[in-house]
């Protein structure tokens, strides 16, 4: 079985919210059904439906607090990844990499000694935006008007390429996307989108966004969700006719998974376990194995090897 890298998940929030494990649960992922599905890294978003800065950074640090409970409670099971030198990990052992990730930076604000000390408490992942404009830069559910980046936000992206911070532009304005790739020298990532052109949601990326992507040298993963994959019910094969027009347009190299597990309930799959029989559906797409492996873990790695400091 090739291991996999999912390059988001809400799980984190969902379980601090209920007080249940991350171990064993009834949600979309735990380690335990993880494992056997051969997930070998998994991101884990920290998110706050909060708008101002500093209660949505009280939600945060509780969630960071579960996050590091899991992670003692679990060492058997887990590891975390701080730096370029934990990736080498990835492939030497049974245990799952844990990599923390912002969804969505209103905890930030104006504060740079924030975005620093969230730094310092593990964060090695960041999403401006969750949706909505904020004070670093638009949101793609404010369409046309949510414009770009804001200073503070340009000020943000420089500081997160020089602490060696991954970009996540899932959720943001086109403008700001735009604009961020220009301002960031490193691989970027859209963890959870899909192709605009297969099914017309407003999350999506268009042609023009998946092709400066492709520029940059990033990636987007995938995403689960099922009106982000086709307008009505959608299905597995629905889901990989995304993979398979992305990978025509700009390569198979930019291609990942991202399942946006417990972010939603209206998933393609059924939960973590069923990642298990989605190599032999790429197969049965026209997939090479060697594209599969790439898709499944090796673009991952890249993007993450390329943007990560060495700790």
């Amino acid at each position: 079985m090739l291991q996999i890298i999912d390059l988001h998940c809400d799980t984190i929030s969902e379980i601090t919210a209920s007080n249940e494990a991350l171990l064993s649960n009834g949600r979309h992922f735990d380690l335990l059904r993880a494992k056997e599905a051969g997930i070998c890294l998994q991101v884990f978003a920290l998110f706050s439906s909060s708008r101002e800065a500093d209660s949505s950074l009280r939600e945060i640090l509780i969630q960071i607090d579960k996050f590091y409970q899991e992670l003692e409670q679990n060492s058997s099971h887990v590891f975390q990844i701080l730096g370029s030198n934990d990736l080498q990990r990835v492939d030497q052992t049974d245990k799952i990499a844990c990599l923390l990730h912002l969804e969505g930076a209103e905890a930030v604000g104006n504060d740079l000694a924030i975005f620093r000390q969230l730094c310092r408490m593990g964060l090695r992942s960041i999403g401006l935006t969750w949706n909505y404009s904020n004070q670093l830069a638009g949101g793609i559910a404010e369409g046309g008007n949510a414009g770009g980046l804001t200073c503070q936000g340009k000020r943000i992206l420089k500081e997160m390429e020089q602490s060696g911070i991954l970009l996540d532009l899932s959720h943001i304005s086109e403008e700001a996307f735009f604009e961020a790739l220009e301002c960031y020298n490193k691989p970027a990532m859209v963890t959870h989108a899909n192709a605009r052109a297969v099914c017309n949601h407003p999350r999506n990326l268009s042609d023009k966004q998946l092709k400066l992507l492709a520029e940059n040298g990033g990636i987007i993963g995938l995403n689960q969700v099922a009106h982000f994959i086709k307008a009505g019910k959608a299905t597995l094969e629905d889901f990989l006719n995304h993979a398979v027009y992305i990978s025509d347009l700009i390569g198979v190299k930019h291609l990942a998974l991202g399942s946006d597990f417990d972010g939603t309930d209206s998933l393609v799959l059924p939960g973590v376990e069923a990642y298990a029989t989605l190599e032999q559906s790429l197969y049965k797409r026209g997939f090479l194995p060697q594209e599969v492996e790439m898709i499944f873990q090796q673009n991952a790695l890249r993007v993450m090897k390329g943007v990560l400091n060495a700790l």
